[in-house]
């Protein structure tokens, strides 16, 4: 190949690229976000990926190159949650929340934009902290993604067999029936009224009423990453957890506002308090999961700062950006 023929073919695969980054970039954000937990190790992912796309690139530049990314960004994804689960972590561990109010995309179709959504809510991935890398890249590409056991198998580098197990063990180790589908409209305004009510009992001062809320087996798990005062154990009973979030407002800082916003495709209330003491949070999210019998069964709570700046890393809200080599094309 002559000189120029190569300038021409790199020129060509710098603007496949750019067109698959606006194509692939938001759908390889969440199995980033999905594998991590966390927004800005995804970001960095999405990135990752490219560059490697521009540095090495797969032999057939022909071929349909959203399955050759999903093989790059699952193998980046599930050596970075490697490295984050190395690290040691004080405290319970929740996902970093993101806005999704804004997780719409004009040009999708309204199945697209569904699936968009799915196996995001603090809960589920929060569940998937349970498995270990691989059974949680199998369960986010069988079962949210929804790639057949031959398109898992191409994107781990194994054989179908091992996607099999991991999947049945994965199952097994959660010891639930899978639900990453989006969370209905009729499912989000329940989640909202009895979000609503609690804080109202809480704001009252009535146990009685908090503990009515409550499933008998409610837990609460409270990320302050370390850094705020937060509970340093996963808190259960009915009891104990109305003890526990009345004795915290009575004796925590007075709230300076609050309101109800959409993180993780479920309602959930931002809490902003007038912290005089820096290991006091200043900012809150607080969201429910509701059991099957419509009782509060979990409190998901994020108070780690370093997690709340990052509210609105997701791609929906600030779009992401691309490797400056991608679509060069060096004229003027």
């Amino acid at each position: 190949m002559s000189e120029a023929a190569g300038e021409v073919d790199e020129l060509g695969w710098r603007r496949s690229l750019a067109a698959a980054y606006g194509r692939d970039a938001g759908y390889l954000w969440g199995l980033g976000y999905r594998l991590t937990g966390s927004a800005a190790l995804a970001e960095d992912l999405v990135q990752e990926t490219f560059v490697r796309a521009l540095r090495r690139p797969p032999a057939d530049r022909a071929a349909p190159l959203r399955p050759w990314l999903t093989r790059v960004a699952v193998n980046l994804g599930i050596d970075a949650l490697r490295r984050r689960r190395a690290r040691a972590y004080d405290g319970p561990w929740l996902p970093e929340p993101i806005d999704t109010a804004a997780l719409v995309d004009p040009g999708a179709d309204v199945e697209a934009q569904s699936a968009g959504r799915e196996g995001l809510t603090l809960a589920f991935v929060a569940l998937l902290e349970r498995l270990s890398p691989q059974q949680r890249a199998v369960v986010i590409l069988r079962d949210v993604l929804g790639l057949s056991v031959g398109e898992a198998a191409a994107a781990l580098g194994v054989a179908e067999g091992n996607v099999k197990v991991a999947h049945h063990r994965a199952r097994a180790r959660l010891g639930v029936t899978l639900e990453p589908s989006a969370p209905a409209p009729t499912v989000c305004e329940r989640h909202q009224a009895l979000l609503g009510a609690l804080f109202a009992a809480i704001a009252a001062g009535d146990q009685a009423q908090v503990v009515g809320l409550l499933a008998g087996d409610v837990e609460v798990i409270t990320d302050g990453g370390g850094v705020v005062r937060a509970a340093r154990r996963v808190v259960r009973g009915a009891d104990d957890v109305a003890r526990l979030l009345l004795g915290l407002a009575r004796k925590g800082p007075p709230v300076a506002g609050m309101r109800m916003r959409e993180i993780n495709c479920l309602p959930a209330l931002e809490i902003d308090a007038a912290a005089d003491d820096p290991r006091n949070a200043s900012r809150m999210i607080f969201q429910v999961v509701v059991g099957a019998d419509g009782a509060i069964a979990q409190i998901l709570s994020v108070l780690a700062p370093a997690k709340l700046a990052g509210l609105g890393r997701g791609p929906w809200a600030r779009p992401l950006v691309a490797p400056g080599e991608i679509g060069a094309t060096g004229e003027p």
